[in-house]
């Protein structure tokens, strides 16, 4: 048999009580080692013949620091639609607390006052329409 290190004695120790089958989140959370920690490892046993590591590409999205404030405040043409809604159509964005940084295009406004309910689907297609014939 090849010299094992501790890690790797525990790591196979693991994996055999876990059925012989792991997924690295899995093996993480038993064995208490790091992720960089459990990939090192089950390469050095794969290198040994010991283990084999079958992989699936994944495909993860994660918010950026933008993404998580809009997630958490919301879009900018949603908000500036609930303050618009919320005082009864008219409103100065000053008092509103609305701050526009951003070119919010007529088209998302549209779909976003769809999407809420403020404007039924007869009135989204007439605003679609003057868009599509401005353009020409």
């Amino acid at each position: 048999m090849a010299n094992l290190r501790v890690h790797e004695l525990k790591f196979l120790s693991v994996l055999e009580q876990l059925g012989g089958k792991s997924s690295v989140q899995q093996l993480i959370s038993t064995t208490e080692f790091s992720d960089a920690a459990v990939m090192r490892i089950a390469l050095t046993l794969q290198e040994k013949k010991l283990v084999t590591i079958h992989a699936e590409p994944q495909v993860i999205v994660k918010l950026g620091a933008e993404g998580e404030a809009h997630a958490e405040n919301g879009l900018p043409e949603r908000r500036l639609i609930k303050a618009l809604v919320a005082s009864g159509g008219k409103a100065e964005l000053e008092k509103t607390g609305m701050k526009i940084h951003t070119l919010l295009q007529i088209r998302g406004v549209a779909n976003t006052l769809y999407e809420i309910g403020a404007i039924d689907e007869e009135n989204l297609k007439t605003i679609l329409k003057q868009i599509k014939n401005n353009r020409g």
